[in-house]
C-alpha cells in the first residue's frame, strides 16, 4: 500500500492551506486526530480527518502504509501489545483492524449506531473495546471481529448484555 506523502514532514504540508487571519501568511492546518507509538517506538500510526490511517517509520520519517476503508474521519488509533496489529475508530460508526506489516484490513467491527470515539486492545491482544456516541461500549473478538458484549451507559448506571442469544 503506497503513501501519497513520503515523510511525516510532508504529511503536514499541502493538506489544507489557510491564511493566518492577522498577517495573511499562509500556514498549514494539521488535521490529525490521533497518533500513537508502538511499544518499541520504531513505528507510529496516525489517524486523520481525511479518513486514512498512516503507518510511519520513526527513524526515517517515511510512510510505510496508507490504510483506507473508513467513510468518515478517524477519531482514534491504537496498537496491540506486540505491534503486529492496529485498530482504528471512526466517525462512520465502525472500527477496523489492520495487519501492521502488510497493511491488510483483517476485520471490520460493525454494530454501533453512532461514531466511535475510542478503541483499545486488551493486554493479550485478543479483544478490542470500543466506545461510541450511541452511549455504548462494545467488546469484540480481535481475531473474528465478533461482538462479545454490549454495555449501554445510561444516566444512572450501566446495563450489560452478554452471552449467546442475547441481543447485541
Amino acid at each position: 500500500m503506497g503513501c501519497e506523502h513520503r515523510s511525516l514532514h510532508s504529511h503536514f504540508h499541502g493538506t489544507q492551506w489557510r491564511n493566518f487571519e492577522h498577517t495573511g501568511v499562509p500556514m498549514v492546518v494539521i488535521i490529525l486526530s490521533s497518533i500513537q507509538f508502538n511499544f518499541r517506538s520504531d513505528l507510529c500510526i496516525s489517524g486523520s480527518i481525511d479518513r486514512t490511517c498512516k503507518v510511519w517509520d520513526v527513524a526515517s520519517g517515511l510512510c510505510l502504509h496508507t490504510l483506507r476503508g473508513h467513510s468518515d474521519e478517524i477519531l482514534d488509533v491504537c496498537y496491540n501489545a506486540t505491534g503486529s496489529r492496529l485498530a482504528t475508530a471512526s466517525a462512520d460508526g465502525t472500527s477496523r483492524v489492520f495487519n501492521v506489516m502488510t497493511g491488510a484490513c483483517q476485520s471490520v467491527l460493525i454494530g454501533h449506531d453512532g461514531e466511535i470515539s475510542k478503541v483499545a486492545f486488551d493486554p493479550p491482544g485478543t479483544r478490542i473495546l470500543t466506545a461510541s456516541s450511541d452511549k455504548s461500549a462494545r467488546l469484540w473478538d480481535a481475531e473474528s471481529g465478533d461482538c462479545l458484549q454490549v454495555s449501554h451507559i445510561w444516566q444512572f448506571g450501566i446495563e450489560s448484555r452478554t452471552g449467546p442469544g442475547r441481543p447485541h
